[in-house]
């Protein structure tokens, strides 16, 4: 391409490749000239620095030795690694660079057993001319013998780690020989002359045993292995009428106490066509678990078994599942309910929950296995229902009876005895039995299923102080409340100075009083307190307790008895006595202070 004038205008003409070449070439110059010069760290000069290992006795080159070349205090970008001699006379060569020390260490090897220092550091082109050579001295070396404990029988192809400090100081994995027919091993990789330890591992037969031992020794090390204690086989049969067989299966799962509690003692058995073992336990009741038969649809007739000191074998039986009905009734009535869903699952949490519906006679079918089950039931009418089972053959039945709740109807009027529309109105019996509704434009709540017994009845309305009574369930009620406008309160809250500073570093939704209808025992609202002075409530006329929320805390302070509208002396000191929060009725108070 070329540029070229022609009336004031630029004129683009086609070029040959060369032509684009030099343009980019120029253009890469001038931004490189534009940008000044370059900020990245510039690459150090490397030379080729040679050397060799030498025997330090016979003064004869070592063949194929490792040498390990670091530096002291020298940038990340100095080379660094290791190379081999490469021939007869040892001889290596490896990247340095001038005025850097270098500090050259042998590896032993099994090809090169030998160990060795040198530094070596040049300030000169020519100096890298110069041999740095390293004296090689043989590695440290040990023999060994892996027995079983008491006798003198050796144990064969063993895995022996061999475990100290390297030439570097630092604990490792030195060496991982073998054992041969007769039990012996031999290392001759040894870094330096010291203790180290030496480790059996555990085999299929034996127990890991270990031995701290110091090389190099006059004698073999003695390394003592004990077999593993007896185990107690497993046999899965399949019955046919009066005859057995063994069944083929493959698979594992757990061996695990009935009582099972953290820190429980327990094995995981491996079956193999039908026959696995697992390792002795102590005496007790236990129970083992095979998942993969129940993706067969099949079971273990007797999961559950007891283990003896003298127990040897312990034969499970295997059979098809089959369907377990799930049956749902009214209490009073005993008949089945339509419809209903069945949240079941094994107490344990193994294989997760399944959600059944039941049919028209208040029946449904599970694939279920013997075991504890727990089973949620919601029913519109009904008490809602948690109940745990027990399962001890499958196909017979689950029965889960559902009690009728009651119905509450509460209505709402304001003082002119007009009803009241979306007022909260809550009822409290005591966990799963609270219910909050609001009323509909008739002012009332249905408030249902209700458990019969005594409850607290609380409704609280925008603009009006929350009122709050006891109400006694036997049957279906209604009850009318009338709003009162109640009084206005003045709390009068004087804080010790030593508890100000404390109590005005808590955040505005952490701190505050707390206003307890004394005959229901029912909270009905917090007061924001940050510190003295006058804080403004409407009540009516009674009885209040007054308590103290302080971070996740509640404390008690005070009571005072509203007989008209008034100021009421409130003294706040450091908190030294523990609400009962009984008083609270369950979590009510997290749902109304603010957050």
């Amino acid at each position: 391409m070329e540029l070229l004038p022609a009336g004031g205008a630029v004129v683009f003409r086609r070029q040959s490749v060369s032509g684009w070449l030099v343009l980019l070439l120029v253009v890469t110059v001038a931004v490189q000239a534009f940008a000044g010069p370059s900020t990245q760290p510039q690459s150090p000069r490397v030379f080729k620095a040679i050397g060799k290992v030498v025997d330090a006795e016979t003064g004869k080159g070592v063949y194929r030795a490792v040498i390990s070349f670091t530096t002291l205090n020298a940038p990340q970008n100095i080379p660094t690694g290791s190379t081999l001699s490469k021939d007869q006379h040892g001889r290596f060569t490896f990247d340095a660079v001038p005025g850097v020390q270098y500090i050259l260490r042998l590896d032993p090897t099994q090809e090169a057993p030998v160990v060795g220092e040198a530094r070596f550091r040049a300030q000169t082109a020519e100096d890298f001319e110069n041999e740095v050579v390293i004296l090689a001295k043989p590695a440290t070396k040990i023999e060994g013998r892996v027995v079983v404990a008491g006798t003198d029988e050796g144990v064969a192809d063993t895995a022996v780690e061999c475990r100290g400090m390297d030439i570097y100081g630092d604990t490792t994995l030195l060496a991982l020989p073998r054992t041969d027919k007769d039990g012996c091993f031999r290392i001759i990789t040894l870094p330096q002359d010291g203790q180290y330890t030496f480790i059996a591992l555990q085999s299929r037969k034996y127990q890991r045993a270990e031995v701290k031992a110091w090389a190099p020794s006059t004698r073999p090390i003695r390394i003592e292995v004990t077999p593993h204690p007896p185990r107690i086989e497993i046999v899965l049969v399949h019955k046919e009428g009066p005859d057995e067989k063994v069944f083929e299966l493959t698979g594992m799962g757990p061996v695990m106490p009935v009582d099972f509690k953290p820190g429980s003692q327990y094995d995981h058995a491996v079956v193999e066509r039908g026959r696995g073992s697992f390792r002795q336990l102590p005496p007790g009741e236990y129970e083992f678990r095979l998942p993969q038969l129940e993706a067969q649809k099949l079971y273990l007739v007797n999961p559950k078994f007891t283990i003896a000191a003298d127990t040897k074998q312990v034969k499970f039986v295997v059979a098809g599942l089959q369907p377990t009905p799930v049956v749902v009734r009214d209490r009073q009535t005993q008949e089945g309910l339509e419809a209903v869903e069945v949240i079941l699952g094994r107490v344990d949490g193994v294989g997760g929950q399944s959600r059944l519906t039941t049919d028209k006679v208040g029946k449904v079918s599970a694939m279920l296995v013997p075991g504890r089950y727990r089973a949620h039931v919601q029913h519109r009418g009904y008490l809602g229902l948690m109940k745990d089972l027990e399962l001890e053959k499958v196909g017979e039945p689950l029965v889960l009876d559902l009690d009728k709740g009651l119905t509450l109807t509460c209505r709402v009027t304001g003082k002119d005895g007009k009803p009241l529309a979306k007022v909260p109105v809550e009822l409290w019996m005591g966990e799963p039995h609270n219910h909050q509704r609001q009323t509909d434009a008739n002012g009332q709540a249905r408030l249902e299923p209700m458990p019969q017994g005594p409850g607290v009845l609380v409704v609280r309305a925008e603009g009006w102080p929350p009122q709050a009574r006891r109400v006694e369930l036997k049957e279906d009620a209604a009850v009318d409340v009338a709003l009162q406008e109640g009084v206005a309160v003045e709390l009068d809250v004087t804080v010790d100075e030593g508890f100000a500073g404390e109590l005005a570093q808590e955040r505005k939704d952490k701190a505050g009083l707390l206003v307890i209808d004394v005959p229901t025992g029912m909270l009905l609202q917090p007061v924001p307190l940050q510190a003295s002075g006058v804080q403004q409530v409407r009540l009516i006329p009674g009885t209040y307790r007054l308590a103290m929320v302080k971070g996740s805390g509640f404390f008690d302070v005070s009571q005072i008895t509203v007989k008209s509208a008034g100021r009421y002396p409130v003294k706040v000191g450091r908190p030294d006595k523990l609400l009962d929060v009984r008083l609270l009725w369950e979590r009510l108070w997290f749902q109304t202070v603010p957050r």
